[in-house]
Parts: structure tokens; C-alpha cells; sequence
């Protein structure tokens, strides 16, 4: 998700899947104020990765993020 989105922002977007969606969130954005990126991690972001992205740790969040995902559905 980006915390800046053409119709709805990232944190409005999260507020309204999140009863729904219970998967992790992954923040890619160009904003550093810390005061919405700390509202993000509020409301469950696990990562923010600043923009421009670096293709290298876009894939390694990504990577660890799966890797928790399996290691949480195996402990069910």
C-alpha cells in the first residue's frame, strides 16, 4: 500500500480492509513525515520502505515477510 493513493490514503485504505483483510501490509511510499508513518505502524503496517524503492530490499521484506507468514500458519 502507499500512503499516498490517488482516491483514498493509505491509512484510510488500511482502516477500511482491515476488519476483512488479515494478511500482513507492506507500506511503499515517498512520505517521511513520521508522524503518518508512525500511524501506520499503528495500524498494523509490519514495513515501510521509502521511495525511490531499491529493488533489493523490496524482494528481502518481501522474502521475510512470507517467511513469517508459513512459520505463523505452521504454529496454528
Amino acid at each position: 500500500i502507499d500512503l499516498l493513493m490517488p482516491e483514498r490514503d493509505g491509512l484510510d485504505t488500511i482502516r477500511a480492509i482491515k476488519d476483512e483483510f488479515h494478511g500482513k501490509y507492506l507500506m511503499l511510499s515517498k512520505v517521511e513525515t513520521k508522524e503518518l508513518i508512525g500511524q501506520a505502524y499503528t495500524l498494523g503496517v509490519e514495513y515501510y520502505v521509502p521511495k525511490p524503492i531499491n529493488r533489493v530490499e523490496v524482494l528481502s521484506v518481501l522474502h521475510f515477510m512470507i517467511k513469517q507468514l508459513h512459520l505463523e500458519h505452521s504454529i496454528e
